[in-house]
């Protein structure tokens, strides 16, 4: 618990991070994504190169 409470916040930070940063890494490898005009359900498209790494 004493580890929880002394790292917990930095746990929550990472994962909003992480959360709010996916669009725009898998981005990188999707050539033909906008990321400000498509939504990221596009990246669990079947026809989608990232889709494997977005459903993880």
């Amino acid at each position: 618990m004493k580890f929880l409470k002394k790292y917990g916040f930095y746990f929550l930070l990472l994962g909003v991070l992480s959360d709010f940063l996916t669009p725009y890494i898998l981005g990188i490898f999707y050539p033909e994504l906008n990321q400000m005009t498509r939504v990221m359900s596009v990246f669990g498209d079947v026809a989608s190169p990232v889709r494997g790494a977005f459903l993880v």
